[in-house]
């Protein structure tokens, strides 16, 4: 029985070993309501590359994966998923990661623009991973 409870926890220590980034929600309680595992994209020419090019995103360590577009500044950010091959949900947060709006389902190769103001975050999913995700929630980072 010893043997198989210390299994457990180097297993669960192991998760997300490879992961460089996690990202939680947290609903207004402080529960985490969805786990992520963050690629972030800083400069701006991969903010702009964005998720262009990729078949889909899946699963690293078991946590569904995601982009995260990190501004330098809090302020109009502005997304378009025209050149992506996968439906995506996409959550726009302020500095402190409060989050102030959420975009569900936004249709593979759609050329809509959507912004939020004042963000400088945005993070980009495969559709479905954010479902009851709201924008009282809070995006927390963990490395």
């Amino acid at each position: 029985m010893r043997a198989a409870a210390s299994w457990a926890v180097a297993l669960a220590a192991a998760c997300g070993a490879d992961c460089p980034e996690i990202a939680r929600i947290l609903d207004e309680g402080g529960v985490s309501r969805v786990q992520l595992c963050i690629e972030r994209a800083e400069s701006e020419l991969d903010r702009m590359r964005g998720l262009a090019g990729r078949n889909g995103l899946g699963l690293r360590d078991g946590l569904p994966r995601a982009l995260l577009l990190v501004f330098p500044l809090e302020g109009e950010a502005c997304i378009s998923n025209g050149s992506v091959s996968f439906a995506i949900d996409a959550l726009f947060a302020r500095d402190d990661g409060r989050i102030v709006r959420i975009e569900h389902a936004i249709a593979a190769s759609d050329r809509t623009v959507r912004c939020g103001v004042p963000v400088r975050y945005v993070l980009e999913t495969e559709a479905g991973v954010l479902g009851g995700v709201r924008e009282e929630h809070t995006l927390v980072f963990e490395r």
